[in-house]
């Protein structure tokens, strides 16, 4: 799976649409400032 998904590092996060793409990944944690500054960007661009 990580070789499909191209997991370079632990964690990783996807952020995947209602039709099941994978819109965003960000590998390891860097806080969850990042982490919510896609979701939100994310979510204003299928809304």
């Amino acid at each position: 799976m990580a070789d499909k998904y191209k997991c370079n590092g632990i964690p990783t996060t996807f952020w995947i649409d209602a039709k099941g793409i994978v819109q965003d990944v960000a590998d390891g944690f860097s806080g969850p400032g990042p982490l919510e500054q896609k979701t939100v960007r994310l979510l204003k661009d299928t809304g």
